[in-house]
């Protein structure tokens, strides 16, 4: 039995304080934002300025195509990952992927890609849950533009606490809802942040990274309330108020066992909609603007990248040889809060995961 060795909680980039591909922003609304970057740069630091000016001189001389500018977290460092690591064997992922699939055979929930037919041509699809089920990648999967853009709530922003596994994980259960149930679950990351730890009697701070095995189950076994019953608060508080809980998942699995590959990735997106996954935000990925990011190659950081972020991928561009990607910055980061990332650039696709919520 293979094992691997993996980092299961992230420190995320802490940060102060709709977008750009939905259908209603505006081609004034991007322009705004590229204006906004260039003012801002004018009362930028020194030494965010000098930053800047090495960055842009080594994207020119590596002739890649995306840009940098003084963003709204411009002024943040990025900690080192916290490393908790534990064994994690290809046995135990697949247990959960087997597990999930008899709970979608027992239910006969259908993928994503079946539901959106059904609801395009208003009529009832074949029962026959083999078709659910199939190996096989789905159509979907093997279009050369995909993405969920008339399901995309707005940008959140994580404030000052290390909280993108919740912002992650929570935006992932908020897609899932508009695209299976027709309605938007507004999710409350402060409610993972404090009460996901219970499973486990963790004392682990919120703020500093957490499981991804853990706050999943949470959701499964618990679920999460809404946004308007526990309001976010930046912060681990420390107790959890035991909330009404809104909204859970019927289960869950892994898009790929450590690393989930290009077709691993489409074909869960396609599947079950929008997938949390991890990746290593470096100072350039702070400073991203737009374009499509790359940096380090998967070859350049070994077996295992320093994961210290997770985002949320909500479609892919086949031209652009990227990822879609929605991050918890706020809006005054990247393309209004989004952004492109280059297929196996900076670790993305670690511990990949994906859910099917309850109604």
């Amino acid at each position: 039995m293979k094992k691997l060795l993996l980092t299961t909680t992230l420190t995320c980039l802490a940060l102060s304080s709709g977008s750009v591909f939905a259908q209603e922003d505006s081609k004034q609304e991007v322009e705004m934002s590229i204006i906004n970057y260039k003012e801002r740069e004018r009362i930028a630091p020194p030494q965010i300025r000098k930053k800047l000016e090495q960055f842009r001189r080594e994207i020119s001389q590596e002739r890649l195509s995306y840009q940098v500018g003084y963003t709204s977290i411009g002024d943040n460092s990025i900690p080192p990952a916290v490393k908790r690591p534990s064994e994690r064997t290809d046995e135990s992922m697949k247990k959960q992927n087997q597990e999930a699939q008899k709970v979608i055979l027992q239910e006969k929930i259908p993928t994503i890609e079946e539901l959106l037919l059904r609801i395009q041509t208003s009529t009832i699809p074949s029962s026959n849950t083999s078709q659910t089920l199939s190996i096989k990648q789905s159509p979907c999967a093997s279009r050369r533009q995909f993405n969920y853009n008339s399901f995309l709530p707005s940008i959140r922003d994580q404030g000052s606490c290390g909280s993108c596994w919740a912002f992650a994980s929570g935006g992932m259960v908020d897609m899932n809802y508009r695209i299976r149930h027709q309605r938007s679950a507004n999710v409350a990351e402060q409610e993972l942040i404090d009460c996901a730890g219970g499973l486990l009697n963790s004392t682990i701070d919120g703020c500093a990274g957490f499981y991804v095995e853990s706050v999943m189950l949470h959701l499964q076994l618990d679920g999460v309330a809404s946004e308007s019953r526990y309001p976010y608060q930046a912060r681990d508080t420390g107790r959890c108020r035991n909330p009404n809980y809104s909204y859970k998942i019927s289960t869950w699995g892994w898009a790929g066992f450590g690393y989930a590959n290009v077709k691993q990735i489409k074909d869960a997106l396609c599947r079950y909609g929008p997938v949390a996954t991890t990746l290593e935000a470096t100072d350039k990925f702070q400073l991203y603007t737009g374009g499509v990011f790359q940096e380090k190659t998967r070859r350049s950081y070994g077996l295992i990248p320093s994961i210290n972020h997770a985002v949320v991928i909500v479609g892919w561009d086949d031209n652009k040889g990227a990822w879609l990607i929605r991050n918890s910055w706020g809006r005054g980061w990247g393309e209004n809060g989004y952004a492109w990332v280059k297929y196996d650039h900076n670790g993305i696709g670690w511990d990949t995961v994906w859910a099917v919520t309850k109604r």
